[in-house]
């Protein structure tokens, strides 16, 4: 099993190219999905947790999938890294979260996210650390 963890500050240059740090592109591969999450940032996965998504997706009733297939992959890509690292994301991914030239890349366990700096400061000063020790706690950890 794959974790990703750590956090990367880097910039998004003029052809919305971004350095994916060697520690992730290792266990990525030479081929990567992202994606937009609905915490507002992107999602970096590999394309087995892409196919298990859509996997599971379509043991729904498409009335309960559709919305949230849409959501996921209708402005989603592959990527492929250069020689130096770097992707290109989409301008619809770009502008859905809102991202600045400083980014933060996020190791979240199974996935990466892709934060614009002030979201992720908001995000995490909201989830306080009592929640998170409650949630701990449900799943007896």
């Amino acid at each position: 099993m794959i974790v990703f963890s750590g956090t990367f500050n880097h910039t998004i240059d003029s052809k919305n190219r971004l350095f994916i740090p060697a520690k992730f592109r290792e266990d990525l591969g030479e081929k990567f999905f992202v994606m937009q999450n609905v915490d507002g940032c992107l999602d970096i996965i590999t394309l087995e947790a892409r196919d298990t998504i859509a996997q599971q997706l379509s043991l729904l009733p498409r009335t309960q999938s559709a919305e949230i297939k849409r959501f996921l992959f209708s402005d989603a890509s592959d990527c492929i890294p250069d020689s130096q690292g770097r992707v290109v994301l989409p301008q619809k991914l770009i502008e859905l979260a809102n991202l600045q030239k400083n980014v933060l890349i996020v190791g979240a366990d199974d996935h990466i996210e892709i934060w614009n700096e002030e979201k992720y400061a908001v995000k995490r000063a909201g989830a306080s650390n009592e929640q998170i020790l409650a949630i701990m706690n449900e799943i007896k950890w």
